[in-house]
Order: C-alpha cells, then structure tokens, then sequence
C-alpha cells in the first residue's frame, strides 16, 4: 500500500497574525497541496503530501484516509479545489458541443470506467477545458466541501495575462509536469507530462522555442528537488522567471 509523504513547501514566521481564515487544496494524481491563508491574503503555511504512485489517482480508500486524517479540519474554511488532472485539453468555446467533446475525448484519450469527464469554461468562457478524474473525488467534493469553487488548475494558467512574445508557464509537482505555451498572449499548446526528468522537459521546451528568441518561461513549483531552478535556469538563463512557491499558491487563492 502507498505512503504518505509530508513535504512543508513554506512557512511564514514573520507574520503578525497566523489566524487562517482561507484554505485551498490542489489536488493531483498523485496527492494533495493544502495552503493556508490569513485574512491578509497571506500565505501562513502550504503542505504538500503525495504517495508512493506517481502514475494515477489515490485509491478511494486511501484518498478518504486521507482526507479524515488531514483535510477535514476547519473544512468550511476551505474556498478553492483545483484539480491537476492525468490529461486535459482545450476547445475554442465556439467548436464546443458538450456531447460531440465528450466523445472527441474518448476517442483521443484512455478515460478508465470509473472516471468522469470534466467540462469547465475558462478564459472569460472563451474556451472550454476538459479532463477527467475518477468520480469518487467529486462525490467527496459534493459530500464536504459543497461551498468551495472547483476548478481546473489550468485554467490558473490560461486565464493570467501573458505578455506580447513567446510564453511558457511550467508547473512541476514531483513527477507532474503542466507546460502551458503563448504566442503573443495566445494559447499554442496545453501538455501534461508524467514521470518526466528534469532533462526531458527542458528538452520539451526547446521544441516550443525552436528559432525563438524574444521568450520567457515562467516556473512555478512544489517539487522538493532542490536542482529545478538550477537546472532550468542554465538552459534558459535570465529568460526563466521564477515563482515562490507562497506567491503561486496567493496567485490560486486570488481566482474567481
């Protein structure tokens, strides 16, 4: 059976006033970022426990093991659920037709029996985004957190202003990987990775700016792997933009 792994991503020691007031929940295939916020918006603490399986969703029992133990405490405080799911895509809101989509995705992607098919407007409702995630968390989400809002992680991503070149936000969660991709403030490319090395995304990146040269790439992260920023930075040098984790997680908790 999976363990479970406690990473503490950041503490703030320098605040006045550590009554949490906001939680959100990221919640990825596999395991679960709780940040806590005061009524300053500020990041008090932000958590992140993953198991052993880095490939798919927790069981359902060990996710509700999971969430008895560690997630339920101060639930009503809880705003945001963001969903980082094994594969998601983007359509135009003007191709979109919810039953066509749905099988579109099938045919194009392994949806397992137990998993539902998600549809969720983002940017502006200018685009749908779709993904799938096994039923059992939205039945968890509906039984406990009935007030939170549920969104895509993605749409954190799509739904920022991107500037007038090339673009890529990189998110990395151990062995998740969400590379977003702009070109002059418009989407190009939506990619999930899994179980890629920190080589085998740079190298991802380089086909994205093949013949680029006017280009940033924004990095947000909750890997503990102490070398990303580092080895990121040497392959793109002052053209990576890092984020803090804690101004990631404020980035999230500022979505509506």
């Amino acid at each position: 059976m999976d363990t479970l792994n406690f990473h503490t991503l950041y503490t703030n020691d320098q605040l006045s006033d550590t009554t949490i007031t906001q939680i959100i929940l990221v919640i990825y295939p596999n395991g679960i970022s709780k940040a806590s916020f005061n009524n300053n918006k500020q990041a008090i603490e932000i958590v992140s426990i993953t198991t052993d399986d880095t490939t798919q969703y927790m069981q359902e029992m060990f996710f509700n093991d999971l969430m008895d133990k560690h997630l339920l405490t101060n639930k009503e405080l809880i705003t945001h659920i963001f969903i980082a799911p094994e594969q998601g895509m983007v359509i135009p809101a003007t191709l979109h037709e919810p039953s066509l989509a749905e099988q579109w995705y099938r045919s194009i992607n392994f949806v397992p029996k137990h998993h539902l098919i998600h549809q969720c407007p983002i940017n502006n409702e200018e685009a749908m985004y779709m993904m799938h995630y096994p039923k059992y968390l939205l039945q968890t989400i509906d039984t406990h957190f009935e007030n939170a809002l549920v969104k895509p992680l993605a749409s954190s991503f799509i739904n920022a202003t991107h500037p007038n070149n090339t673009s890529i936000s990189v998110h990395l969660h151990n062995a998740y990987c969400m590379l977003t991709h702009f070109d002059n403030g418009q989407l190009q490319t939506h990619q999930i990775l899994h179980n890629h090395t920190l080589q085998e995304i740079t190298a991802q990146l380089n086909i994205y700016l093949a013949e680029k040269n006017n280009y940033t790439i924004a990095v947000a992260t909750n890997d503990t792997n102490i070398n990303a920023r580092d080895l990121i930075a040497s392959y793109f040098g002052d053209q990576m933009q890092w984020m803090p984790v804690h101004k990631f997680y404020q980035q999230l908790a500022a979505c509506e």
